[in-house]
């Protein structure tokens, strides 16, 4: 069973991605709390070793596009998901060049948050 880690800074989006989709189902389990920042989910991520991170793009601190930057470098082998509000191509551009696997748009729907975890 893979392992994800959600990050937000909205309770509400984390509380979203957990319930559309049935993860177990889809052979992932969610490592434990979610991180509300980029600087707590480096550190979560560091320690837990999740395969799969989903990460909002837009937050105070660390935003998703520098988590992915810098956990690409220590942990390549880590899949992110990157999920946001905004759907600017750029943002999309750029999380892709950096190695990022897929782009979700908010609300995520919950057919093509399945696909992405299979």
């Amino acid at each position: 069973m893979l392992r994800a880690l959600l990050v937000d800074d909205e309770e509400l989006s984390v509380r979203m991605l957990e319930s559309i989709v049935d993860w177990g189902r889809c052979g992932v389990e969610i490592a434990g709390t979610s991180a509300v920042n980029g600087e707590e989910a480096y550190r979560r991520i560091l320690e837990q070793k999740p395969n799969v991170v989903f990460t909002d793009i837009r937050m105070p601190g660390m935003d998703g596009l520098e988590l992915l930057r810098q956990i690409k470098e220590s942990a390549p082998e880590t899949e992110f998901i990157l999920v946001s509000a905004y759907a600017d191509f750029e943002y999309a551009k750029e999380a892709i060049a950096l190695g990022g696997a897929n782009y979700l748009l908010k609300p995520v729907d919950e057919f093509e948050l399945e696909k992405t975890l299979r």
